[in-house]
């Protein structure tokens, strides 16, 4: 077993990054949640990180365009970056083609980016980072390998899967526990990376329970009121426009729930708050909107509330979790060529012929009154390639329809997870509430 990075998390707080994208839908508008940790003392990231940065998000941006209308949808696409930059490192001129391209970053630059990504994100409170490089016995690995990304050891297989499990757990907190690809016989070679982050809110937002739009059942529901509007926004580019509300968190995350109409798809609402980090749409702030003024699930209207009231956030307490195969999708990772038995793709990693046989990423996410927590781990496994190979006025944003979100860093913009929630897990009987306060219920 190998680790890269910190150990379990312990910790909350730290600098800025995407950690998740997870979108939640169900009968109307969706709406975004972008989650962003902020900087410490150390300032803001190097700019090396930029093209790092740049190059992970785009990755999100374009798996997020895979999403169903419906159903709820969570990746992590800084885990498959770090997992399939790390390949590019070591491929072939064929595979390293697809993977250049699918990755957005040269070859010779591959291991270096990925040590600057996993330090970068190792660096930050609250957020725990790992990569396991497990190899088989009877495989030469060259020399200098393991080298490249420091601080990286190497585990033999073949491996009983409740090992893999137990590193699963170790590095996500027990936040996930099965390891996501199924290590066999054939398995020469396996990659994973894992991430993990949890922080509490800064202001905790009030439970009780609400009628989820469509499906009439009572949903576990999450209000909170601010005296600031500042932290609601408009974001918009083009025909599209989608609500932002920022919540802040006691670790320094700041957690983006974004909304868009009925008619946008989870793909366009996301895309737009990817595209938002690096100032690339128009945004006007809610302290600047006016009566009458409404995008995605915002709206500024007359409320009877209490005198320090600017802005009432509500939305849905949720926990979803999702499992990606990640080779149905082997152009958006790079993966057609790798996957050719035919021949070896990674002689940067071992003079035997070497395929990629299977490639998966499980991934969670929970939102409740005390705070936010996601992890996602993303396994790859290779196999022997040619003949060998195997298979007041306030502004008020009600979040009670489809919605995603957005985990970020605002130091440097980088999104480690993207997900939509089509139907909140939790029900309201399966919430533990002293005295449950009542919204909306007819």
């Amino acid at each position: 077993m190998a680790w890269i990075g910190t150990p379990p998390l312990s910790t909350y707080g730290g600098r800025a990054l995407w950690l998740c994208t997870i979108l939640m839908s169900t009968w109307g508008s969706r709406f975004l949640v972008m989650i962003r940790l902020e900087p410490t003392a150390r300032g803001k990231v190097m700019s090396v990180l930029d093209n790092i940065v740049q190059a992970s998000n785009l990755l999100t941006h374009r798996w997020v365009q895979e999403f169903a209308h419906e159903g709820n949808h969570l990746v992590s696409g800084v885990g498959s970056w770090m997992l399939f930059t790390s390949l590019l490192g070591v491929s072939s001129d064929e595979a390293r083609t697809e993977l250049e391209a699918a990755m957005s970053i040269a070859r010779s630059e591959a291991i270096s980016s990925v040590e600057a990504q996993l330090e970068h994100v190792s660096s930050l409170d609250g957020v725990s980072c790992a990569i396991g490089f497990w190899v088989h016995e009877e495989v030469p690995v060259r020399a200098g390998v393991c080298e490249g990304i420091g601080r990286l050891s190497i585990a033999s297989l073949p491996i009983d899967q409740a090992e893999l499990d137990s590193w699963v757990r170790n590095a996500t907190g027990g936040l996930v526990e099965t390891f996501p690809v199924n290590i066999g016989e054939g398995a020469m070679f396996a990659l994973a990376t894992a991430l993990a982050a949890q922080a509490d809110w800064l202001t905790p937002f009030e439970a009780g329970f609400t009628r989820w739009r469509g499906d009439g059942e009572a949903h576990g529901w999450l209000v909170r009121e601010d005296s600031d509007a500042h932290s609601a926004s408009l974001l918009s580019r083009g025909s599209l426009t989608v609500s932002r509300v920022i919540c802040h968190t006691t670790a320094g995350f700041e957690v983006h729930l974004v909304a868009g109409s009925s008619g946008d798809t989870p793909g366009a609402v996301l895309g737009l708050a990817v595209d938002g980090l690096s100032g690339a749409a128009e945004t006007v702030s809610g302290s600047e909107l006016r009566m009458g003024d409404a995008g995605g699930a915002l709206m500024v209207e007359e409320a009877l509330v209490e005198p320090n009231t600017r802005l009432i956030v509500s939305l849905p307490a949720f926990e979803i979790q999702s499992i990606h195969d990640l080779l149905a999708c082997p152009n958006l990772f790079g993966l057609v060529a790798a996957t050719d038995r035919t021949a070896g793709h990674f002689p940067g990693l071992s003079e035997v012929p070497l395929v990629v046989k299977s490639a998966s990423q499980s991934v969670m996410a929970g939102f409740s009154a005390g705070g936010f927590r996601a992890a996602a781990v993303t396994g790859v496994g290779l196999a022997l390639g040619e003949s060998r190979a195997e298979r007041k006025i306030v502004v008020q944003v009600v979040f009670d329809r489809p919605f995603g979100f957005l985990v970020v860093d605002p130091s440097s913009g980088l999104a480690l997870f993207a997900g939509w929630v089509d139907q909140p897990v939790q029900r309201v009987q399966e919430m533990d509430f002293e005295e449950p306060r009542i919204w909306g219920m007819a």
